[in-house]
Protein backbone atom coordinates (compact mmCIF):
# COMPACT_ATOMS: atom_id res chain seq x y z
CA UNK A 1 0.00 0.00 0.00
CA UNK A 2 2.86 2.25 0.46
CA UNK A 3 3.24 3.30 -3.24
CA UNK A 4 -0.17 4.08 -4.14
CA UNK A 5 -1.21 8.10 -4.44
CA UNK A 6 -2.68 9.48 -1.77
CA UNK A 7 -5.29 11.99 -1.61
CA UNK A 8 -4.65 15.39 -0.53
CA UNK A 9 -6.26 19.03 -1.02
CA UNK A 10 -5.80 22.42 -0.55
CA UNK A 11 -6.56 23.02 3.30
CA UNK A 12 -7.05 26.68 2.90
CA UNK A 13 -9.35 25.62 -0.20
CA UNK A 14 -11.29 23.20 1.72
CA UNK A 15 -12.05 25.17 4.93
CA UNK A 16 -13.21 28.00 2.91
CA UNK A 17 -15.24 25.92 0.56
CA UNK A 18 -17.00 23.48 3.56
CA UNK A 19 -19.20 25.85 4.84
CA UNK A 20 -21.09 26.76 1.42
CA UNK A 21 -20.66 23.20 0.26
CA UNK A 22 -22.62 22.16 3.56
CA UNK A 23 -24.85 24.86 3.63
CA UNK A 24 -26.32 23.90 0.42
CA UNK A 25 -26.76 19.92 1.63
CA UNK A 26 -29.19 21.65 4.52
CA UNK A 27 -31.02 23.57 1.29
CA UNK A 28 -31.15 20.35 -0.45
CA UNK A 29 -32.77 18.69 2.37
CA UNK A 30 -34.93 21.26 3.37
CA UNK A 31 -35.95 20.62 0.12
CA UNK A 32 -36.88 17.23 -0.11
CA UNK A 33 -38.89 18.10 3.77
CA UNK A 34 -41.24 20.62 1.64
CA UNK A 35 -42.04 18.52 -1.21
CA UNK A 36 -42.30 15.43 1.45
CA UNK A 37 -45.38 18.51 3.41
CA UNK A 38 -46.91 19.37 -0.24
CA UNK A 39 -47.54 15.40 -1.14
CA UNK A 40 -49.30 14.26 2.54
CA UNK A 41 -50.47 17.69 3.47
CA UNK A 42 -51.62 18.88 0.20
CA UNK A 43 -50.48 22.71 0.95
CA UNK A 44 -47.65 24.78 -0.23
CA UNK A 45 -45.23 27.84 0.86
CA UNK A 46 -48.17 30.08 -0.20
CA UNK A 47 -50.46 28.12 2.17
CA UNK A 48 -51.70 30.38 5.14
CA UNK A 49 -49.78 29.37 8.48
CA UNK A 50 -53.52 28.47 9.93
CA UNK A 51 -53.96 25.79 8.00
CA UNK A 52 -50.70 24.42 7.98
CA UNK A 53 -50.84 24.80 11.94
CA UNK A 54 -54.28 22.98 11.76
CA UNK A 55 -52.82 20.19 9.56
CA UNK A 56 -49.51 19.51 11.65
CA UNK A 57 -51.22 19.72 14.95
CA UNK A 58 -53.75 17.10 14.20
CA UNK A 59 -51.60 15.20 12.38
CA UNK A 60 -49.98 11.62 14.55
CA UNK A 61 -46.67 12.27 16.53
CA UNK A 62 -43.77 10.62 15.64
CA UNK A 63 -43.19 9.24 18.91
CA UNK A 64 -39.61 7.34 17.86
CA UNK A 65 -38.25 10.17 16.78
CA UNK A 66 -36.21 11.17 20.06
CA UNK A 67 -35.30 7.94 20.56
CA UNK A 68 -33.50 7.19 17.04
CA UNK A 69 -29.68 7.75 16.95
CA UNK A 70 -29.00 8.46 13.69
CA UNK A 71 -31.56 11.12 13.58
CA UNK A 72 -29.47 13.01 16.47
CA UNK A 73 -26.59 12.29 14.80
CA UNK A 74 -27.52 13.43 11.60
CA UNK A 75 -29.13 16.82 13.88
CA UNK A 76 -26.16 17.34 15.33
CA UNK A 77 -24.22 17.28 12.15
CA UNK A 78 -26.79 19.82 10.48
CA UNK A 79 -26.99 22.12 13.78
CA UNK A 80 -23.28 22.53 13.65
CA UNK A 81 -23.11 23.64 10.31
CA UNK A 82 -26.50 25.96 10.66
CA UNK A 83 -27.72 26.89 14.27
CA UNK A 84 -30.97 27.70 12.16
CA UNK A 85 -32.00 24.15 11.84
CA UNK A 86 -34.84 22.91 13.28
CA UNK A 87 -35.18 19.37 11.74
CA UNK A 88 -34.29 17.47 14.44
CA UNK A 89 -35.79 15.30 17.38
CA UNK A 90 -35.80 17.75 20.33
CA UNK A 91 -36.60 20.79 17.93
CA UNK A 92 -39.27 18.51 16.48
CA UNK A 93 -41.12 17.68 20.08
CA UNK A 94 -40.46 21.66 21.12
CA UNK A 95 -42.42 22.38 18.23
CA UNK A 96 -45.79 19.78 18.32
CA UNK A 97 -45.81 21.20 22.09
CA UNK A 98 -45.90 24.63 21.15
CA UNK A 99 -48.23 23.88 18.22
CA UNK A 100 -50.91 22.43 20.35
CA UNK A 101 -53.82 20.89 19.02
CA UNK A 102 -55.75 24.12 16.74
CA UNK A 103 -59.77 23.32 16.54
CA UNK A 104 -61.76 23.92 13.48
CA UNK A 105 -63.49 26.93 14.68
CA UNK A 106 -60.66 28.29 16.10
CA UNK A 107 -58.64 28.08 12.18
CA UNK A 108 -61.81 29.07 10.88
CA UNK A 109 -61.78 32.24 13.01
CA UNK A 110 -58.15 33.04 12.36
CA UNK A 111 -58.46 32.91 8.42
CA UNK A 112 -61.71 35.02 8.86
CA UNK A 113 -59.61 37.46 10.48
CA UNK A 114 -56.67 37.71 8.17
CA UNK A 115 -58.34 37.90 4.82
CA UNK A 116 -61.14 40.44 4.24
CA UNK A 117 -61.68 39.46 0.77
CA UNK A 118 -64.69 36.96 0.96
CA UNK A 119 -63.38 34.99 -2.80
CA UNK A 120 -59.63 34.22 -1.09
CA UNK A 121 -61.87 33.72 2.24
CA UNK A 122 -64.04 31.18 1.01
CA UNK A 123 -61.05 29.29 -1.02
CA UNK A 124 -58.86 28.82 2.54
CA UNK A 125 -62.20 27.66 4.15
CA UNK A 126 -63.08 25.15 1.73
CA UNK A 127 -59.27 23.56 2.00
CA UNK A 128 -59.67 23.58 5.70
CA UNK A 129 -62.74 21.70 5.15
CA UNK A 130 -60.70 19.17 2.79
CA UNK A 131 -58.05 18.53 5.67
CA UNK A 132 -61.03 18.61 8.22
CA UNK A 133 -62.40 15.56 6.53
CA UNK A 134 -59.66 13.67 5.63
CA UNK A 135 -59.06 13.05 9.64
CA UNK A 136 -55.81 13.68 11.17
CA UNK A 137 -52.94 12.16 9.21
CA UNK A 138 -51.44 8.93 10.62
CA UNK A 139 -47.31 8.42 10.33
CA UNK A 140 -47.86 5.60 8.04
CA UNK A 141 -48.78 8.06 5.44
CA UNK A 142 -45.40 10.07 5.65
CA UNK A 143 -43.41 6.70 5.96
CA UNK A 144 -44.99 6.00 2.38
CA UNK A 145 -44.23 9.25 1.12
CA UNK A 146 -40.77 8.83 2.10
CA UNK A 147 -40.22 5.40 0.41
CA UNK A 148 -41.78 6.86 -2.78
CA UNK A 149 -38.89 9.80 -2.47
CA UNK A 150 -35.90 9.12 -5.33
CA UNK A 151 -33.13 6.96 -3.50
CA UNK A 152 -30.82 9.28 -5.62
CA UNK A 153 -31.82 12.29 -4.40
CA UNK A 154 -31.33 10.56 -0.19
CA UNK A 155 -27.87 9.39 -1.05
CA UNK A 156 -26.74 12.43 -2.46
CA UNK A 157 -27.86 14.51 0.32
CA UNK A 158 -26.90 11.68 3.24
CA UNK A 159 -23.24 11.52 1.58
CA UNK A 160 -22.65 14.81 -0.19
CA UNK A 161 -20.32 15.80 2.75
CA UNK A 162 -19.37 14.68 5.55
CA UNK A 163 -17.33 15.74 9.10
CA UNK A 164 -14.49 15.68 9.48
CA UNK A 165 -13.76 17.92 6.84
CA UNK A 166 -10.72 16.13 5.53
CA UNK A 167 -13.02 12.53 4.90
CA UNK A 168 -12.76 13.56 1.02
CA UNK A 169 -13.48 9.66 0.18
CA UNK A 170 -16.74 9.58 2.15
CA UNK A 171 -18.27 13.14 0.65
CA UNK A 172 -19.12 13.06 -2.95
CA UNK A 173 -19.12 16.23 -3.21
CA UNK A 174 -15.12 15.68 -4.26
CA UNK A 175 -16.07 13.15 -7.07
CA UNK A 176 -16.10 13.71 -10.82
CA UNK A 177 -19.59 13.49 -12.57
CA UNK A 178 -18.17 10.19 -13.80
CA UNK A 179 -16.80 8.59 -10.41
CA UNK A 180 -20.04 10.43 -8.76
CA UNK A 181 -22.11 8.54 -11.21
CA UNK A 182 -20.48 5.27 -10.78
CA UNK A 183 -20.60 5.74 -7.04
CA UNK A 184 -24.33 6.44 -7.00
CA UNK A 185 -25.41 3.32 -8.88
CA UNK A 186 -23.42 1.24 -7.07
CA UNK A 187 -24.73 2.81 -3.62
CA UNK A 188 -28.18 2.36 -5.09
CA UNK A 189 -27.70 -0.68 -5.25
CA UNK A 190 -27.05 -2.01 -2.02
CA UNK A 191 -23.15 -2.48 -3.26
CA UNK A 192 -24.16 -4.96 -5.59
CA UNK A 193 -24.23 -3.58 -8.69
CA UNK A 194 -21.51 -2.06 -10.94
CA UNK A 195 -22.44 0.29 -13.78
CA UNK A 196 -23.05 -1.06 -16.83
CA UNK A 197 -20.23 -0.02 -19.71
CA UNK A 198 -23.18 1.22 -22.26
CA UNK A 199 -24.11 3.73 -19.69
CA UNK A 200 -21.01 5.30 -18.77
CA UNK A 201 -21.75 8.63 -21.22
CA UNK A 202 -25.40 8.90 -20.39
CA UNK A 203 -24.96 8.80 -16.58
CA UNK A 204 -22.62 11.27 -15.76
CA UNK A 205 -24.85 14.03 -17.49
CA UNK A 206 -28.12 12.59 -15.70
CA UNK A 207 -26.46 12.75 -12.34
CA UNK A 208 -25.04 16.01 -13.10
CA UNK A 209 -28.60 17.73 -13.63
CA UNK A 210 -29.38 15.65 -10.59
CA UNK A 211 -27.28 17.14 -7.78
CA UNK A 212 -27.95 20.74 -9.95
CA UNK A 213 -32.16 20.21 -9.33
CA UNK A 214 -31.30 19.16 -5.40
CA UNK A 215 -29.09 22.83 -5.46
CA UNK A 216 -26.38 20.88 -4.28
CA UNK A 217 -22.68 22.36 -4.39
CA UNK A 218 -19.62 20.14 -5.53
CA UNK A 219 -16.23 20.81 -4.90
CA UNK A 220 -13.60 23.06 -7.15
CA UNK A 221 -11.61 21.60 -7.75
CA UNK A 222 -12.84 17.99 -7.66
CA UNK A 223 -10.48 15.27 -5.92
CA UNK A 224 -11.57 11.85 -7.22
CA UNK A 225 -11.23 11.57 -11.08
CA UNK A 226 -12.56 7.52 -11.28
CA UNK A 227 -13.58 5.15 -9.28
CA UNK A 228 -13.28 1.24 -10.06
CA UNK A 229 -13.50 -2.30 -8.61
CA UNK A 230 -11.26 -4.53 -7.96
CA UNK A 231 -11.45 -7.73 -5.90
CA UNK A 232 -14.32 -6.78 -5.27
CA UNK A 233 -13.25 -3.43 -3.32
CA UNK A 234 -13.47 0.26 -4.29
CA UNK A 235 -10.24 1.74 -5.49
CA UNK A 236 -10.21 5.44 -6.42
CA UNK A 237 -7.97 7.85 -9.30
CA UNK A 238 -7.71 10.91 -7.96
CA UNK A 239 -6.95 14.07 -10.16
CA UNK A 240 -3.07 14.39 -10.97
CA UNK A 241 -3.04 17.74 -8.99
CA UNK A 242 -4.58 16.38 -5.96
CA UNK A 243 -2.29 12.91 -5.57
CA UNK A 244 1.08 13.20 -3.89
CA UNK A 245 3.54 10.28 -2.82
CA UNK A 246 4.07 8.94 0.54
CA UNK A 247 6.88 10.53 1.95
CA UNK A 248 6.82 13.83 -0.12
Amino acid sequence: MSGHPVIQYNTASLKGQWPIIAKSRIEAMRKLIRTRHRKVIGLDGDSPPELWRYAIGRSERNEDLSDDPAAQACAQSLRATDPSFGGDPAAYNQFRDTLGAPTLRETALRLACRFQDDVLLAKHLGTLLEIHHKGPIPQARWREVDVATPKEAQILIQSWIQEPVGNLLGSLCFFSDLALAKMLYWLRGDCKKWLPPDRLDAEPERVKKLYRALGLIPAKPRAVKDVYLRAGMLHFKPFKKATCKPGR
